[in-house]
């Protein structure tokens, strides 16, 4: 049975089917009058008439030939996001190269006119072959998309901005399994600028993005053993967190919890154990949060947070509270390895062998 929302969008597509449609069938009949009526001025001599309507007759076919092109993309657009859903993302790249194709010849036609459509297109084939594993090749359609969206933000700074913002968040995702780790930085502190412009325009709208992009900035610096670097960002972004927590528990706790348990990772690596701790806490009531609302997609972040406290503990030399953690871990533990043995067996010997040093060291 097909939902509302999918007969509602079946509904819109066929309407705009239509809709290209008639206007498709207008324009023919605008050219054949055009070509009628310049054949009868030729007949009669007047050649001169007959040449600027045989001029608006091509431009009119020119419009008729790309409107065309732009249905055919519009049509393997589609395709392209039924074969993303069903994870077919060889063949959505392969549509995704030839929607690109059609839209760089529209481009070449009318470039203030299509070229919006070909960055879209673009970000969406960069995604395509990110997740067919071809890093490479979606850094550097990206890249191309950056530039596009560059020379849109020139034209409409308001419109084009966020897209622009976006596209630098998008290439980092393709960029992190390339290795490229000053590129990745440069590309995303840049994201991270132009996303803060965009909160001072709109807070509300854009915060969202901005606490996403910090977060991803964190991450990068923090793989790159660069965390002292990674505190400001990170301090951004709990408090950008906090803020829309207040407005969203729902949406944004999950997000509050990942950016605390990744400061308590910083501050650990910084030794700054009181800290860890203090910000441990916090990842770990905030996910028992979670785990309360839903268990199943929450628990195994919790474990996460639990083990990380627990070190963190450890190395503020708090053992009694250390081992309390770790206790809570172990049952932990062992309602994941009910779910998966395999996966999460190593874990619940890790937690034992935790625990009993700690007991060592309270003798």
């Amino acid at each position: 049975m097909i939902s509302p929302s999918d007969a509602a969008n079946t509904d819109s597509s066929i309407f705009q089917v239509i809709a290209r449609t008639l206007q498709d069938l207008y324009l023919i009949k605008s050219s054949m009058v055009l070509d009628v009526r310049a054949s009868k001025l030729e007949q009669s001599g007047s050649h001169q008439a007959a040449v600027e309507l045989r001029e608006e007759l091509i431009s009119l076919t020119q419009e008729i030939v790309n409107r065309n092109r732009e249905n055919l993309a519009f049509s393997l657009s589609s395709l392209e996001e039924d074969l993303r859903t069903l994870e077919r993302f060889g063949e959505a790249a392969a549509t995704g190269e030839e929607i690109v194709q059609i839209r760089r010849t529209l481009v070449k036609h009318n470039r203030g006119k299509f070229l919006p459509n070909l960055a879209y297109s673009l970000d969406k084939l960069a995604g395509d072959l990110e997740d067919s594993c071809r890093p490479e090749d979606a850094v550097r359609v990206g890249k191309e998309v950056i530039d596009l969206y560059q020379e849109l933000v020139d034209l409409d700074r308001e419109t084009y901005l966020p897209e622009l913002a976006q596209s630098y968040n998008n290439l980092e995702y393709s960029f992190r399994y390339t290795g490229k780790v000053e590129e990745v930085l440069e590309f995303q502190e840049k994201a991270v600028r132009l996303w803060k412009e965009l909160v001072e325009k709109s807070r509300d709208t854009h915060l969202p993005g901005l606490n996403t992009c910090l977060m991803e900035l964190v991450n990068i610096l923090n793989r790159s053993a660069r965390f002292q670097e990674a505190m400001q960002p990170g301090k951004e972004a709990v408090d950008i967190g906090r803020e829309l927590v207040e407005k969203d528990r729902v949406t944004y706790l999950p997000k509050l919890a990942k950016t605390l348990h990744n400061m308590t990772f910083t501050f650990s690596k910084l030794e700054r154990f009181d800290e860890a701790v203090e910000a441990g806490k916090e990842a770990v009531t905030t996910r028992q949060e979670l785990v309360t609302n839903d268990r199943d997609n929450n628990l195994a972040d919790l474990a996460s947070s639990l083990s990380l406290l627990g070190s963190s503990l450890d190395k503020a030399g708090r053992i009694a509270e250390a081992m309390e953690v770790t206790e809570e871990l172990v049952n932990v533990y062992k309602e994941l390895m009910k779910r998966n043995r395999e996966k999460y067996l190593p874990q619940l010997a890790q937690s034992y062998s935790s625990l009993s040093e700690y007991l060592l060291k309270c003798k």
